[in-house]
């Protein structure tokens, strides 16, 4: 039998060593028979910031934070509402994409983020590719089932 870690030391040294290196995990699961682990990450919009930090619980859960709608009524008048985020100042950075069993899951990157840096998506390699003015690459974002990292910072791009 595998002893285990109650104290966490791998698992506190990761959490650690988040924004430190020249990559930040955004999305990290380890499952075995002895622990369940995971990070998982959202961008917070400024003014949301200090009460997301007020509070030690979770403010976004895998699998929330997506567009959605709701419909009431308002002296008798039917009011449909659309929801870019479904949780107010805060958007998932990364979405894990399940379709009940029909395809196969995968997870996704913003759209935004792919977007603002004009990120080309190298499907077959299962990563994103910043092209500079000079038609120079670099890999921003590693994509697997376990883990996603995206590049902390480069010239072209700024600290994220």
């Amino acid at each position: 039998m595998r002893e285990v870690d109650l104290i966490f030391r791998d698992f506190l040294a990761k959490l650690d060593s988040l924004g430190k290196g020249e990559w930040v995990t955004v999305y990290s699961s380890k499952r075995d028979d002895a622990e369940w682990a995971g990070f998982y990450c959202a961008l917070v919009a400024n003014d949301s910031v200090e009460s997301t930090l007020s509070h030690i619980s979770w403010d976004l859960s895998i699998g929330n934070g997506l567009p959605g709608w709701s419909l009431h009524y308002e002296e008798g008048k039917q009011v449909v509402s659309y929801y870019r985020h479904s949780v107010d100042g805060i958007q998932p950075l990364v979405v894990s994409r399940s379709f009940y069993g029909m395809k196969h899951n995968y997870w996704e990157i913003s759209e935004e983020f792919r977007y603002y840096f004009n990120l080309y998506e190298d499907t077959g390699n299962d990563k994103f590719i910043l092209i500079d003015d000079n038609g120079d690459e670099e890999d921003v974002a590693i994509i697997c089932d376990a883990e996603i990292k995206i590049r902390s910072s480069h010239k072209s791009m700024g600290v994220f």
